[in-house]
């Protein structure tokens, strides 16, 4: 387990997490959508990296938006 030494707590309801685990949540979000593994890994690492980065703009507060337009784009290739 990774120890995070910092000078306060998060004000609720936010909450700290460490990078690997992030990176394995958003990997395991986009798997389950259909995504190869190696392909989720990569989005992963991205997002996370921009967020570490402090382009938060560009980093996991997208995961939800691409979830949609991924959903989207597999519907509508079933559709077809």
């Amino acid at each position: 387990m990774e120890v995070l030494f910092e000078k306060e707590r998060p004000i609720p309801p936010y909450v700290r997490v460490t990078v690997n685990s992030l990176k394995r949540l958003v990997k395991d979000i986009f798997i389950a959508l259909g995504v190869r593994e190696c392909d989720a890994e990569v989005v992963a690492d991205v997002l996370v990296t921009a967020d570490l980065m402090g382009i938060s703009s560009h980093g996991v507060q997208r995961v939800r938006d691409m979830c949609l337009v991924l959903s989207l784009a597999l519907l509508m290739l079933m559709l077809r």
